[in-house]
């Protein structure tokens, strides 16, 4: 049926029971529409696709069969992924894969490449699982902070030692009793 056959439908309608009673009965008929059925406004799902809720990394690795063990440590590194302290930037999943000999190419978005990364690392060993755990191994540029930290309160340290005696540290650090 036509738009303009529908508008003269609905002018019909508006004058035999008025605009009031039409709407009021329509939306009844909106509200009161199986779901289900093929001809429901509410149902209809043509060009709509529903969007479903991506499962976080937790939820993955609870879905996966495995040893108790093995689970834990995937556990603790999906609950990091999660909060992006774990492989917060595809280039941090990428050396990952690069760095066990893994094919990179098929690394997408971040959140796409999670399943793939999750069985990849249930593939490690345990002592690699360990490793990768204790050493906030691929934990992004965030986990260099400290250590840049460090290098800047180093370098201030020698810049003052150097303008306030003229020596340097690593003078200071070659003398026996520290004079």
């Amino acid at each position: 049926m036509a738009d303009s056959d529908i508008d003269e439908v609905f002018q019909q309608l508006f004058s035999r029971f008025g605009r009031e009673e039409v709407i009021r009965r329509l939306l009844f008929l909106i509200e009161n529409a199986d779901p289900d059925s093929k001809d429901s406004i509410i149902g209809s799902s043509k060009g709509k696709k529903k969007r479903t809720k991506s499962k976080s990394a937790i939820e993955y690795v609870d879905a996966m069969e495995m040893p108790r063990r093995r689970k834990g440590k995937l556990r603790e590194l999906a609950k990091k992924f999660d909060e992006k302290e774990f492989l917060p930037r595809v280039g941090d999943m990428r050396d990952l894969f690069y760095t066990h000999g893994a094919d990179v190419s098929s690394i997408g978005t971040r959140s796409a490449s999670m399943p793939r990364v999750f069985f990849f690392l249930s593939t490690l060993s345990e002592e690699r699982l360990n490793a990768i755990i204790d050493d906030n191994s691929y934990s992004g540029p965030r986990q260099l902070e400290s250590l840049s930290n460090a290098i800047k309160r180093r370098r201030k340290d020698y810049e003052r030692s150097v303008v306030n005696d003229g020596s340097s540290l690593d003078d200071q650090e070659e003398s026996p009793n520290g004079s």
